[in-house]
Parts: C-alpha cells; structure tokens; sequence
C-alpha cells in the first residue's frame, strides 16, 4: 500500500513539473453553478449562482496560488452578501479543501487546462486564449441569467425546479 502511494504521489509531482506539456488553448468554459452544493435556498432556489459562476470563471482560467487565495476570498465575500455567514463559511471551505489544482474532480483550480497546469503563471498565449473564450463567457452567462429569470417566474415550485435543473450544465 506504500509503494502505492509513493508512486501515486510520484506521478502528481510529475504532473506538476515545468516539463509536462501544456497547451497554449484553453477549453471552452463550462459551469455547473455551485458544484455539488445547493445553488440558493428554498425561498430563493438561485440565490448564491452568480457568486459560483463568477468563481468558476477564476477557477477556469487558473494561474498562480495567488490568484486562487485572492478568487476564494471573493467568493467568500460574495456568499456573505447572499447567505448566512455560516453557509458562506462552509462554501469557502470546501473550495479551500476541494479546489486544488491537482484533484480529479472537474471544477478544479485551472480546469480550463490539464491536471499538471498547477499553480502556474499563464503565459502570453494562454492569456490570448483566456481573453478570446471570456468572450463567450459573457455571452453564456446573459443567456443564463435571462433562463434564470424565465424559471423565476413560474408559478409552481415543481416546474420551477424542473426548469433549473434544465440549464445544467452551461457550456459546449
């Protein structure tokens, strides 16, 4: 079990070296609103999304461990403004313990790029590609927020919920 772990931590410190081959195009931007979270309470169901999708973007695009702190801390004070600060709390805590760019889950630090990007500077083409697809992300999340406001106004709670759950995932 030993040498399991030691050649699994072998292979992620592999991952994470200056040699693995990043590309310089990221992937399109995709979102699933507040990961495995709730995205509002039951009196307002989309409540805490704006402040999730605007945090996937900074997870998307990645970069240092700098710009990770400083995107958490965002986000924390953007669930405070929308939610108990106990709620917000444990919001930023699971993106503090889950969010590191090396776990295999698909809304990581840098999940725009590959699992060795780690806590890397983006270089001028990366950047290039960054700002091209933040293009669409503006463009996606209008469409967003105009389905979002559809679902809002109907009357059942049922179909409202129906209606939601229909606009994940957002993205190609």
């Amino acid at each position: 079990m030993k040498l399991f772990t030691l050649m699994l931590l072998g292979f992620f410190l592999t991952l994470s070296t200056s040699a693995f081959d990043i590309p310089n195009t990221i992937k399109p931007f995709s979102t699933d609103g507040c990961s495995m979270s709730p995205d509002g309470t039951i009196e307002k169901p989309l409540a805490f999304l704006s402040c999730c999708i605007e945090h996937d973007i900074a997870y998307w695009q990645g970069g240092s461990s700098k710009l990770r702190k400083k995107a958490d801390k965002k986000f924390y004070s953007c669930m405070k403004e929308v939610a108990a600060k106990p709620i917000a709390y444990s919001y930023y805590k699971a993106v503090r313990v889950n969010g590191g760019p090396y776990q295999l889950a698909p809304f990581r630090w840098a999940y725009g790029w590959p699992v060795g990007m780690g806590y890397r500077d983006l270089n001028d083409e990366q950047n290039q590609s960054v700002a091209q697809e933040s293009m669409d992300i503006e463009r996606i999340s209008q469409e967003f927020r105009d389905a979002q406001e559809e679902c809002l106004k109907m009357e059942s709670g049922y179909d409202k919920q129906k209606c939601i759950l229909k606009m994940y995932p957002i993205g190609p």
